[in-house]
This record gives structure tokens, C-alpha cells and sequence, in this order.
């Protein structure tokens, strides 16, 4: 019998992208890679898939080249793209396959259309007003106060997400945004601008599988970001050190939330706080977590939950028992300035750590750097499996000390 087909629409480019396209075949798939431009992912062209270059932004064509293809044959239609990921789910039910509603995607990609279903169904959320012009920013400006965040609506991987004090950093930041017509992957962008107070509070994600409408959690990631005013996630443990009440909550109202957007299919990676109040939703992101989690979840639980993801879609998933063993973090490697990078070193020594799985520098010799504003200026990371939290968060720390980043000026 041959190997049904993934057909994946564009992809993440760092991360599980790539990772899902390599391992498909070892999970009884032929992968097919659809995109609009190879030459955005590094380790593509090593990849044994189908690959094929189109507008990826113009549904319509890509309803028509899906006509090449045998329904039979096809398994899934997905992506790892925040961008595509309503694209995919009319491309799958264009082909009468599983796949959530474009409409409850839509909820989900943008932050304005979540904030108004969150204070529709009552739940706790961050108070906000969204501007389209600069006019608007006054009346945002004496609802939220200072600090606000500031960021666009339907955007990805924290970018543009300010924490302004001023009133002219609000408008500055937001008029860049207004001005920002077209999103890095070609498309149009809503033009609107959310202003939000801010929420200090521990913040978690919360990882999900969901098929034919019946949601498993599969378990509460800790994450730590840089410090303001950007928020760039720099360290990720799974799973949360949260008391069995506090996870409860989190679960719950997590749980509800998705019941509420009506998620179907796949995962979700929910970001939230915990706050004096309970559990307040930040972020619904209608995908697999991004950062490595899946591989942090990978080690403590033994369970592929990349694979899972992609099943849901397939129709094969199975619900699994997530048992946990000890912990697991990421630990992102950034700079704090900016500068061209010249080299680096400590690794090998890194390697040698008895805790560390993997430790990679993902940014290039005689490439350009930043202090981090977004996930993009993630440098590299180290990842480690303790058998406590505290052995596990030190390892992660000290390894990352040990490696030098050389940066000279530009």
C-alpha cells in the first residue's frame, strides 16, 4: 500500500518546521512541501519531500494545483506556520479532510477578534482597547494607563510586542505598526494596533491535543522572557512547578476557553498568567508550541507529541497517557548587543555536561546580530534534562555561560 501524504503549507523556519518534513516518512507518511520560496528554510533542500513552488498566499491557486493530486492520497493538509494556518484549513476541508474552522482560526490569529470572544464568554483577560489610527490613542491611553503592551494583532513569535511607559513611545511604536502594511511573508497585514495593560504575573503555556472536538492537555510549560520592554522568550521548563490547585485552574479555564473558540482538530499552545485573580489568557495560538517545547516534552514524557499534532489531522490520533519523569529545559542563547558575529566558542565543553541533550548555535559567522526584540534574534540554545527542577534550571544556566559569543562591532 503506498504512504499517504502530508501536504505541509509553508512552514515555521526554525524549530519543528523542518523536523515535522524530515521525520513524516518514519511516521508512515510521503511528505509534501508546498511553498513560495525554498530558500527562506535552512535544511530544505536535504529533506527527501515533493516539493512545490507557488503563490502560497493565493488560495485559489492552490485549490486548483491540489487538483494534481489523488484525494486518496492524501492524508493531511497542515502547516507549522502561524501565517497559513487558515490557508491550510481551507485547503483541507476544500479536500474534505479534518481540520479546525477557518472562522475559529481566524479568532485565534487575530489578538483583536480573541480579546473581543474572551469578554464575550467572561473570561479573565488583559484590559485593552485596539486603535486603527493615531486619533484613537488618547482614549486607549486614559482607559489602559501606563505600562501598556503594545503590539500588532496578527502578528507571530512576540514580534513587535512593546511594553511602552510614555505616551510618545505609544505613538511611535504604534504609528510604525499602522504604517506596516505587509507582513514578512507577503500578505496584508489587518493594519490595527492592540493596546493592553500589562499583567505582571508568572506567565505559562499550556499544550493541547484536540481531535473530533475532545481536548487532552498534555501538560504546563514554565517560560521565562528578557527582561522589558521586549518580551522575548529566553527559557522554557517543562513541566511548570505549579501546586496540583493552580494547575487546575489553568487547565480549566484553558480547556473552557478552546470549548468556547471551537478547536477540533490539533494543537493548541495557549499562553497565560497566573495572577491574584486566577488565570488570565494572554494569547490563544491555534498551533504546536514553538521554542522546542514538543522536544522538551519529548524527553520528560517519551511521547512524539509533533507526531500526535500531525495525526489529529490524519485522523489517527490516539489519546495518550502524558506520564512525566523529571524535567526539561531550553535555554535560548541571545546577546546583549548588537554587532557581527564572529565566532564562538565553548561548545564542545557544553556538550560534555552530563545533563545536556543537545546544544546548537543556529545564527551564522559574519552574520549580524541584535540585542533580542523578537524570537528571530534567538541566537542558538542548549537543552537539558534534570531529574529535579533546580538541578535542571542550574545546568541550563551554566551551560549557557559557558558559551562565548565573539561580536565585534559592525
Amino acid at each position: 500500500m503506498c504512504e499517504k501524504k502530508i501536504i505541509f503549507i509553508e512552514s515555521n523556519t526554525s524549530g519543528t518546521g523542518m523536523l515535522a518534513l524530515e521525520k513524516a516518512k518514519s511516521w508512515g507518511f510521503k511528505p509534501v512541501f508546498v511553498t513560495n520560496d525554498p530558500n527562506r528554510y535552512k535544511g530544505l533542500d536535504s529533506i527527501p519531500c515533493e516539493l512545490y513552488i507557488t503563490d502560497t498566499n493565493d488560495l485559489d491557486g492552490l485549490k486548483q494545483m491540489s487538483s494534481i493530486f489523488d484525494p486518496l492520497q492524501i492524508a493531511a493538509v497542515v502547516t507549522t506556520s502561524e501565517f497559513y494556518l487558515i490557508t491550510a484549513a481551507e485547503l483541507a476541508l476544500h479536500l474534505g479532510l479534518p481540520s479546525n474552522n477557518p472562522l475559529s482560526l481566524q479568532i485565534c490569529r487575530n489578538k483583536h477578534f480573541t480579546r473581543e470572544k474572551l469578554k464575550e464568554e467572561g473570561f479573565l483577560q488583559p484590559d485593552f482597547v485596539v486603535v486603527r489610527n493615531l486619533e484613537d490613542i488618547k482614549t486607549a491611553i486614559n482607559k489602559i494607563g501606563f505600562p501598556c503592551v503594545v503590539k500588532p494583532v496578527d502578528d507571530s513569535g512576540s514580534n513587535d510586542v512593546l511594553l511602552c511607559f510614555t505616551e510618545d513611545e505609544i505613538f511611535k511604536h504604534a504609528g510604525s505598526l499602522l504604517s506596516d502594511k505587509i507582513n514578512v511573508r507577503g500578505q496584508l497585514k489587518a493594519s490595527a494596533v492592540l493596546i493592553e495593560e500589562y499583567v505582571n504575573a508568572p506567565e505559562y503555556s499550556v499544550e493541547t491535543l484536540t481531535v473530533n472536538g475532545v481536548t487532552t492537555v498534555v501538560g504546563i510549560t514554565e517560560k521565562q522572557t528578557t527582561s522589558s520592554p521586549y518580551f522575548v522568550e529566553c527559557l522554557h521548563v517543562f513541566p511548570s512547578r505549579l501546586s496540583a490547585e493552580e494547575e487546575k485552574e489553568i487547565a480549566h479555564t484553558v480547556l473552557n476557553a478552546l470549548e468556547k473558540i471551537d478547536i477540533s482538530t490539533g494543537a493548541v499552545h495557549t499562553e497565560v498568567k497566573l495572577t491574584p485573580r486566577g488565570c488570565c489568557i494572554i494569547e490563544i495560538n491555534a498551533r504546536l508550541a514553538g521554542g522546542m517545547i514538543p522536544e522538551l516534552i519529548r524527553l520528560v514524557t517519551g511521547v512524539e507529541v509533533l507526531e500526535k499534532h500531525i495525526r489529529c489531522f490524519a485522523g489517527q490520533y490516539e489519546v495518550e497517557d502524558y506520564r512525566k519523569n523529571g524535567y526539561a529545559a531550553i535555554h535560548f542563547i541571545t546577546h546583549s548587543t548588537s554587532g557581527v558575529l564572529r565566532g564562538v566558542s565553548g561548545i564542545e565543553q557544553v556538550k560534555k555536561m552530563p545533563l545536556v541533550k543537545d546544544v546548537h548555535i543556529t545564527a551564522k559567522t559574519g552574520e549580524c546580530i541584535r540585542k533580542p526584540k523578537n524570537a528571530s534574534d534567538r541566537l542558538g540554545y542548549v537543552i537539558v534534562k534534570g531529574n529535579s527542577y533546580a538541578e535542571t534550571i542550574l545546568c541550563a544556566k551554566e551551560a549557557v555561560s559557558k558559551v562565548e559569543l565573539i561580536v565585534t562591532k559592525e
